[in-house]
């Protein structure tokens, strides 16, 4: 390793991304291929990289240097997939069954039009810490690019990722608990896209 991984976790303890970076960029690909192995897809492996990198930022007061940085972030990243196939299998079944709802032409829920896919949108946006939805609205309604927003908020691209995927976690979970349907593909893919 052309790095001190100590002195890293060390720095990451005292809040400092660029070591946060440089370990990230050690890891990335490794904690990529191990997913790809579980979800044999790449988008829902680069997902599961991500909430492990997540995971490790919002805990990196209780990272013990004196422990293998290694195997903590496997463990992550294995509890991650574990939590993730169980939610992709009962994601699975629902599927299946709104599939076979809306063949036999019977839905059993009316979808939402998008009108009320908006408001619920915006709902969602509204509802996010302050910084987090000023983050979001500068990346999905005025269209900026990372480095952009990065340079605009004085702060890095790294944490623009973070943010965003943690406002799509969270928008996604504000849908799933009021249990809409959503038409519309455009809408779907810009509230899903990270």
């Amino acid at each position: 390793m052309a790095f001190d991984l100590d002195i890293l976790v060390k720095k990451i303890k005292k809040d400092d991304e660029k070591a946060f970076r440089k370990v990230y960029d050690f890891y990335k690909s490794r904690l990529y291929y191990f997913a790809l192995k579980f979800t044999k897809t790449g988008v829902f492996a680069e997902e599961i990289v991500q909430e492990v990198f997540i995971k490790v930022w919002e805990n990196r007061k209780k990272l013990n240097p004196e422990l293998s940085f290694r195997s903590y972030i496997f463990t992550i990243a294995y509890h991650t997939l574990i939590n993730f196939l169980k939610k992709t299998a009962l994601d699975e079944k629902t599927k299946q069954e709104l599939c076979k709802v809306f063949s036999e032409g019977e839905p059993a829920v009316e979808p939402a039009s998008n009108h009320e896919s908006e408001k619920m949108l915006h709902e969602a946006i509204d509802g996010l810490p302050p910084r987090r939805k000023e983050i979001f609205r500068l990346a999905k309604l005025q269209g900026k690019s990372y480095a952009e927003i990065a340079a605009q908020l004085n702060i890095s691209k790294d944490t623009v990722r973070l943010q965003i995927i943690e406002a799509n976690k969270s928008i996604r979970e504000y849908f799933r608990k009021r249990h809409h349907l959503i038409t519309g593909v455009s809408l779907l893919a810009w509230l899903f896209w990270v």
